[in-house]
């Protein structure tokens, strides 16, 4: 009677396929995390170019810009309609000029742009 062992894996060569699975995920993750993050900043600047479009829009019309308890209602015939999932936004309004600061729930920076300086910046 005869044993074929030739068949199959040895315990060290799956050892070291795990090493390199875990190797590969350690590296992975961080990376994964920051793309993440990257996409929610773009959809708050995808709310905040909205916004500012929407403001700009209305001001022409009605030589004022408006103010955050006013924007859903208003600034839906300009053209915003919702903020992205997760996203808040709040609008301070002095005389002629605004400031827009939008935020994340799922990340803690934030984007803000103001319409003295016309930059937008990330915090």
């Amino acid at each position: 009677m005869t044993h074929n062992y030739d068949k199959g894996f040895t315990l060290i060569e799956l050892l070291v396929v795990i090493c390199i699975i875990g190797l590969i995920l350690t590296v992975a993750t961080p990376m994964y995390s920051e793309y993440k993050k990257r996409g929610y900043i773009s959809t708050m600047k995808s709310d905040l170019n909205i916004i500012r479009t929407a403001q700009e829009l209305y001001y022409s019309e009605n030589d004022n810009y408006l103010a955050v308890g006013d924007l859903k209602e208003e600034l839906t015939s300009y053209g915003f309609k919702n903020f992205s999932n997760g996203n808040s936004a709040g609008i301070e309004v002095l005389e002629n000029e605004y400031t827009v600061t939008v935020s994340s729930s799922k990340t803690s920076s934030k984007v803000l742009y103001s319409s003295k300086t016309g930059l937008t910046e990330l915090k």
